[in-house]
């Protein structure tokens, strides 16, 4: 999808220096994924500590099933 948007050249410069790419529409659209990203971790930690989920597993048992 195309659309038209105005954001400042210092904020394009430094966006395009955190994202490491030199293509303002590439920047942008890691941007917006990695602030949608955030937003989801941000809501499953939130309902995890909720006790949203019913998740029995010891961290013991999670490390030693990672380290397999």
């Amino acid at each position: 999808m195309k659309i038209t948007i105005e954001i400042d050249d210092h904020t394009i410069k430094e966006l395009r220096c955190a994202t490491h790419t030199r293509k303002t529409g590439l920047a942008v659209g890691k941007a917006i994924a990695a602030f949608l990203h955030g937003r989801k971790a941000r809501e499953f930690g939130r309902m995890l500590m909720e006790g949203h989920f019913d998740y029995s597993a010891t961290n013991d048992a999670i490390e030693l099933k990672a380290d397999r």
